[in-house]
C-alpha cells in the first residue's frame, strides 16, 4: 500500500472517531463543529421518523445489493468449476475457453 494511502486512511480514521451518532436519529456528526445534529435538528417528530424510515430503505436496498452481489459470485465460480470438470472429463486442453460456448 503507498504511503499516501496509509495517511489518507489515518486520517479518515481520524474524522470518523470524532464523530458521535445522533441521540435522535443515530447518524454520525461532529459535537465540536455543530452543537447539534445537522439531518435533524430542523425536522419535528414525522420528519425524524420520515428519515429513519428512508435510512431503513436504503439499508435494505444495500443488503440486497449484497446478497445479489454473492449470488453472482457463487454463480460464476460455479460456472467455471463446471466448465474445468467438464473439460476434464473430455479430455480436453484446459487452456481452450469452456465447451459450454460451443452450444449455439
Amino acid at each position: 500500500m503507498k504511503i499516501g494511502g496509509l495517511l489518507g486512511r489515518a486520517a479518515l480514521l481520524a474524522e470518523q472517531l470524532r464523530k458521535r451518532p445522533c441521540r435522535l436519529c443515530g447518524l454520525p456528526y461532529n459535537p465540536g463543529e455543530e452543537t447539534t445534529c445537522p439531518y435533524c435538528d430542523l425536522l419535528d417528530n414525522r420528519g425524524i421518523a420520515a428519515l429513519l424510515e428512508r435510512r431503513e430503505e436504503s439499508r435494505e436496498l444495500g443488503f440486497r445489493f449484497f446478497i445479489s452481489g454473492r449470488c453472482l459470485a457463487a454463480c460464476h465460480i460455479a460456472c467455471q468449476w463446471h466448465c474445468e470438470l467438464g473439460m476434464k472429463e473430455i479430455g480436453v486442453n484446459a487452456a481452450r475457453p469452456c465447451h459450454l460456448n460451443d452450444r449455439k
